[in-house]
């Protein structure tokens, strides 16, 4: 209609805040370029912001953290939003490098536990092991003369696996 512009975004092709691992965080809040709190907490408090019970992970948060820290107590409930996580305790200091626009566009609260590398930003691109910027540079503009059809072909073009022979 008119001018108006819309694009689809894959959720595989985001951040999976649910499923990913603490290494994972890591390398994407290395992406600020600063030290964080660790991986493990920011997951633990993310779980136990969703979760129904009033029992602590560890280095987490519950209720009457959240109370003595001034701040709106958890939900219980999973998240709906990718802009949720700033509600969560530590997470906001977590992703002060992100802007709002660019955590939505970075990441999904979905069930997301693999990376589509075909439709995934540099920034996600970036928390996959052995990825780096050289690597993610070629991998998009790669991409944009064909898909990645198979995770194999993935790794091999990044020198990860040696092409199979036949005997």
């Amino acid at each position: 209609m008119g001018n108006a512009r819309f694009s689809l975004q894959d959720d595989h092709g985001l951040f999976g805040v649910n499923w990913s691992s603490p290494a994972r965080l890591d390398r994407l809040l290395a992406n600020g370029g600063r030290a964080q709190e660790p991986a493990e907490t920011l997951l633990n408090r993310l779980l136990d912001y969703q979760d129904e019970d009033d029992l602590y992970r560890l280095n987490s948060a519950e209720a009457d953290a959240y109370r003595k820290a001034g701040l709106a107590r958890p939900t219980n409930r999973p998240l709906t939003t990718p802009m949720e996580l700033t509600r969560v305790m530590g997470w906001k200091a977590a992703l002060d490098f992100l802007s709002p626009a660019e955590i939505n566009d970075a990441i999904s609260v979905d069930t997301v536990s693999m990376v589509n590398v075909n439709t995934a930003s540099a920034r996600v691109l970036l928390t996959l092991a052995g990825m780096d910027q050289e690597k993610v540079d070629r991998v998009m503009a790669f991409r944009k003369l064909q898909p990645f059809l198979t995770d194999v072909s993935f790794n091999q073009f990044l020198g990860r696996m040696q092409a199979r022979r036949s005997p």
